[in-house]
């Protein structure tokens, strides 16, 4: 289609090279000379380009014959990984501004054409309207030299400029490039990327909702059931095959993540030096001791097995979030779980193995440099695997850029389905540490700051100090630190809000034990949680608040508010005691109340009973359903004999499944809250919100969105399945609209 029929091509340069803002020129006054009609602005930073909008926009308002045309072509920098957020920000400027008009061509141009490819294929997965392409930077040298000089001495490894040049200006530009292995199938993969069949035809208009649903069905179901497996589509069974005929030499009580093979190390020095030796390091402790989490959050570990049942409940929602396979607390032989199990006694000895020792797992003598396979059956260790048993690590990674294309996409139809129904609109997110090597598909809805510390080697020691030394050099010098994290996960608000939980501090999931003993000498008791650690520390709350606005305010992002959190909040007066410092924080950081919102976490029995008085001063709550289920049952989260038990005797674990009860309780929480604030959001933060039937549950017990763990299974095949069985029912029984649905699922 040559579009310079229907007007002026407007081309955009957004790219602080000015090289690269001449070399453009130079183009676009050889094709104007030509005849053609091209427009050119430069400008350094997608900000600059939004102003000039803006102005642009203003001045037609005022001024009718002051018509300005929109950019139909931009050429971003890749902006240190980040363009296709500004791509983003420029879509989202459209579809306020003009959203009938067509969105424009986006293509990346960087130094590292490695980094273009990258962003341009995040823009065409997230957004299949989008057309959006890499450009090496020797093809527009080629273009200016061709079209100035009628030959060039480049060779470029991309096409995306001159095709593009030949579809708006029909220049007959020769499509000849150098040949890389590396960028050769990468480009054409790109290509591919937004012609998948169903997903693409629903996107142009072609396909109805319900046609497109149904004719994904199979492909989501065999993809939900591969990433179960911790495989991907296709290849859940051949490595299910791959384990037939193996028996555990030992079993244990608890369980995280796919089998994994690798190879036995005792320390962390080990485990990076096995990890650069590609050796899969299984790392051995004897207990848990905090100093393990930067090494799990560094994805260097296959996996961990810990001897002692210790703090097991804690290791497995880490193994969880880092994706490492986990075993914990060892089985005596032909004993069930049931029988003798109790996580919550103290350690004995030291956390780590030495260098050298050999330790005894059921009689069987394991060392340093042999190999294991950990997680068979979900709980049981293999000695000495067969050498040819390879296996892969779970990874988001891992999901190919085509189905991740399906299934944002489709997620898009669902959306717009269930909307014009009339159902409300639910969402799920993931909880995280800190985001690291991790881009999470869906929105965040739980970020555990005092485990973003805990990830970190360097924050950790300076968290421990202010806790146990608490002057105002030492909490100045940690939150300069903790700054740069919080600004990573401001950035992340282009995909959606971002909800941020002040510290929930847990003794024995950031001290040892003499760090504990040290800390009970300062203060009354080891667990200080909500209101109360508000009282004890409220400088290093205000400093934290106070860095959170620090990074909003520097952040450049055009995206959605920042949600900030109060944990184990239980009355009014708490509430509002934490709320006037972030509305102070805020004010002092001119910071808007648009670009943020306040809520608590709604995680003991008391907050339900007070929710009335605490719902008016919140945005949003979000329910804590594992506090509130060990309230309830007077079962603690760590004692996995009681789980047992209940299991055998109610057919459920109440910590993966919620049981009536509980569920119950948050149904009339949320009823009396919005009584009390119609505009009341809802959220839930529990391992019991990634089984498919509690999730749904919850739904219609009125929760908008739920947050769970970030493993593969629950960012891709969760949000599918739930959509699917929402859709069936709507087929079923066709529902009527709830009160809610009008309300935006943030």
């Amino acid at each position: 289609m040559d579009r310079s029929a229907h007007g002026p091509v407007e081309f955009v340069i957004c790219q602080d090279a000015r090289d690269i803002h001449k070399d453009m020129r130079e183009v676009v006054g050889t094709l104007n000379k030509g005849g053609h009609k091209a427009g050119l602005e430069c400008v350094d930073h997608v900000d600059d380009l939004i102003r000039s909008l803006d102005k642009k926009r203003a001045e037609n308002a005022a001024d009718k014959s002051k018509k300005f045309d929109l950019p139909t072509d931009i050429i971003m920098d890749v902006s240190g990984g980040n363009g296709a957020i500004g791509a983003k920000k420029v879509i989202q400027w459209f579809e306020k501004n003009y959203p009938d008009a067509p969105l424009p061509t986006f293509n990346f141009l960087s130094l590292s054409l490695d980094m273009a490819i990258t962003d341009a294929r995040k823009l065409r997965i997230e957004d299949g309207r989008v057309l959006a392409g890499a450009i090496d930077t020797s093809e527009l040298i080629w273009t200016q030299e061709r079209l100035l000089k009628g030959a060039s001495q480049y060779t470029p490894a991309t096409t995306a400029f001159r095709k593009l040049l030949n579809t708006l200006f029909d220049t007959k530009l020769p499509l000849d490039q150098r040949k890389d292995e590396y960028y050769t199938k990468s480009l054409e993969d790109l290509e591919k990327l937004a012609n998948d069949g169903v997903a693409s035809e629903w996107l142009r208009g072609n396909l109805s909702a319900e046609k497109a649903i149904e004719g994904t069905r199979t492909f989501f179901q065999d993809l939900a059931g591969a990433l179960g497996q911790g495989g991907e589509k296709g290849k859940g069974q051949a490595a299910k095959g791959g384990l037939e005929g193996l028996k555990a030499g030992a079993s244990f009580y608890g369980g995280a993540g796919v089998p994994q093979k690798g190879r036995i190390v005792f320390t962390a020095e080990q485990a990076r030096d096995a990890f650069y030796a590609k050796q899969n390091p299984i790392l051995v402790m004897r207990n848990y001791d905090p100093s393990v989490v930067p090494l799990m959050a560094s994805g260097r570990l296959a996996g961990v097995v810990v001897v002692s049942t210790y703090m097991a409940s804690h290791l497995k929602l880490l193994c969880e979030t880092h994706n490492v396979t986990g075993l914990f607390g060892v089985a005596p032989q032909k004993q069930k779980m049931r029988d003798e199990f109790n996580e919550e006694a103290q350690p004995d000895g030291p956390a780590y193995f030495k260098h050298g020792e050999k330790v005894k797992i059921n009689g069987r003598e394991i060392g340093e440099d042999e190999d294991i396979l950990v997680g068979l059956d979900g709980n049981g260790l293999v000695f000495n695997p067969p050498a040819s048993l390879r296996t892969e690590r779970p990874s988001v990674q891992r999901i190919a850029d085509s189905d991740q294309f399906r299934i944002r996409t489709m997620m898009k139809c669902f959306d717009k389905l269930f909307r014009e129904k009339g159902l409300p609109r639910h969402g799920v997110k993931v909880n995280v540490d800190s985001i690291g090597r991790m881009d999470p598909p869906v929105g965040i809805g739980l970020v555990r700051t005092e485990q973003m510390v805990a990830t970190n080697v360097n924050m950790l020691k300076a968290f421990k100090d202010v806790l146990l030394n608490n002057d105002r050099e030492t909490r100045g010098r940690f939150f300069m630190q903790t700054e740069y994290e919080y600004g990573s996960l401001v950035r992340r608000l282009d995909k959606g809000p971002v909800k941020i939980r002040l510290f929930d501090f847990v003794h024995s999931e950031i001290l040892n034990k003499e760090e504990q003993k040290e800390f009970l000498k300062k203060y009354p008791r080891l667990d200080i949680h909500g209101g109360d650690a508000l009282k004890t520390w409220p400088d290093l709350y205000r400093d934290q608040v106070k860095a959170i606005f620090q990074a909003l305010r520097n952040d450049r992002t055009y995206g959605q508010p920042l949600e900030i959190m109060m944990p184990a909040v239980r009355t009014e007066e708490d509430v509002l005691a934490i709320k006037k410092i972030v509305k102070e924080e805020a004010a002092a950081a001119k910071i808007g109340a648009e670009r943020y919102s306040f809520g608590v976490m709604v995680e003991t029995l008391d907050a339900c009973k007070n929710i009335a008085a605490v719902a008016p001063h919140c945005d949003f709550i979000s329910f804590g359903t594992n506090d509130l289920t060990q309230q309830y049952t007077g079962m603690s989260r760590g004692d996995l004999k009681a789980h047992a038990k209940y299991a055998q005797e109610h057919g459920v674990d109440p910590f993966k499944v919620l049981t009536p009860e509980v569920l119950e309780i948050v149904r009339d929480t949320t009823a009396r809250g919005r009584k009390a604030k119609p505009d009341l959001r809802v959220d839930i933060c529990g391992a019991q919100a990634a089984d498919v039937d509690t999730a749904i549950k919850l739904f219609d017990a009125g929760v908008d969105n739920i947050s769970v763990a970030p493993t593969p299974a629950n960012m891709y095949a969760l949000p599918i399945l739930l959509s699917y069985r929402r859709y069936d029912a709507l087929k079923n029984h066709q529902p009527k609209a709830q009160p809610h649905q009008n309300r935006r699922a943030m």
